[in-house]
């Protein structure tokens, strides 16, 4: 694999015992499909996944020996389906961006458990998202914002007030502005999915929508 940028399904890296680095994919950046690493159990290491930008599926990750996430930490949130992550009794660090954008948005699926305390379970990795990003005095609260899909405007309900961020679906800051009873202006924005952060007093959340 080594050299590949992208392919065109997903990418299934499972029960290989000779398997202890991923530096072959150090240049992927997008995957068609589903990206499965599982019982991998001499791979300590996920850091030379730093290109990867986009998936077409779920994310689905475990190992013995696997202590954090970084290295998917560009990995566009609105590209994930689904994040199972569980049995890797060692990974305690998974506030990785990518990661806490997904989480974020309450609708998203999540399957988690029985890894090491600190990404034991959506909670505890979104606490830990909150203390890596200065947050952790506030209270997270699910956002929604309408109208979704959107051509233009969007607000989010009950939010007048705060400061707010436009994610695209890499994850990318495209806009930054202050909440007023005028919304969110998404008109010049190319047609795509895009994650809506919110901070408002002590409350944060992120809202997720479609511009058309």
């Amino acid at each position: 694999m080594s050299g590949f940028r992208r392919f065109r399904k997903g990418i299934r890296l499972t029960t290989n015992p000779s398997l202890t680095s991923l530096d072959g994919l150090g240049n992927l950046a997008s995957v068609g499909g589903g990206l499965t690493i599982l019982s991998n159990d001499n791979l300590a290491s996920l850091s030379a996944l730093g290109n990867l930008s986009a998936i077409g599926g779920s994310l689905t990750l475990s190992g013995d020996i696997l202590t954090s996430l970084s290295g998917l930490d560009n990995i566009g949130p609105a590209t994930i389906t689904c994040i199972f992550m569980e049995n890797s009794p060692n990974l305690s660090m998974c506030d990785v961006s990518s990661i806490c954008n997904y989480l974020s948005v309450p609708g998203n699926p999540a399957v988690i458990g029985n890894n090491a305390s600190g990404c034991n379970t959506r909670d505890e990795i979104l606490e830990a998202c909150q203390a890596s990003t200065g947050t952790a005095s506030q209270t997270a609260i699910a956002v929604q914002v309408y109208p979704n899909p959107t051509r233009g405007r969007v607000e989010a309900a009950g939010l007048k007030e705060g400061k707010a961020e436009v994610l695209n679906n890499l994850g990318q800051k495209v806009m930054g502005m202050a909440l007023s009873e005028a919304g969110i202006d998404l008109s010049e924005l190319p047609a795509g999915i895009y994650f809506i952060k919110i901070r408002s007093g002590n409350r944060w959340g992120t809202g997720r929508v479609v511009k058309e």
